[in-house]
């Protein structure tokens, strides 16, 4: 189908916001979206770290999990921020119309997803060797492709 239209605005708020925040140390990290979307930004956040961070999630069941975890749309950010900080961040995007959805935290080493009862687990260890031997594995003389 054809792309979204992007919103000129919308995106300049955004840019605008993060900038903001960070100079003011208020985000941890950021990761943008619009490439693998909410799923790989939490896989690529969580192990990019010296240590693997997981996080605990619970998706909002107003939108269909593929099109949460795998939406390649413009304009959307993942960030971390510590509870002390959350109000003036909140206050931050309100004042530029900003949504902003707050659907997790960062806990030890896995990723677990919630929405509508259904659960999923995962522990980062296994993704990060999945992950990182994926290319190895693909390029071994044996491999076979189907």
């Amino acid at each position: 189908g054809p792309a979204p239209a992007v919103d000129l605005r919308r995106e300049r708020a955004l840019s605008s916001s993060l900038r903001s925040l960070i100079g003011k140390g208020l985000v941890r990290s950021a990761h943008d979206l619009s490439d693998g979307g909410l799923a790989i930004a939490l896989l690529e956040s969580s192990l990019a770290g010296p240590e693997i961070r997981g996080a605990e999630l619970s998706l909002p069941v107003s939108m269909a999990a593929e099109d949460l975890l795998f939406g390649e749309s413009q304009g959307r950010v993942l960030i971390t921020v510590s509870s002390e900080d959350l109000p003036a961040v909140e206050e931050e995007c309100a004042r530029r119309e900003i949504e902003i959805l707050r659907i997790g935290r960062i806990t030890g080493s896995s990723l677990r997803l919630e929405q509508g009862g259904q659960r999923l687990e995962v522990e980062l260890a296994e993704l990060e060797r999945l992950w990182k031997g994926a290319l190895s594995e693909i390029l071994r003389p044996d491999a076979e492709f189907r």
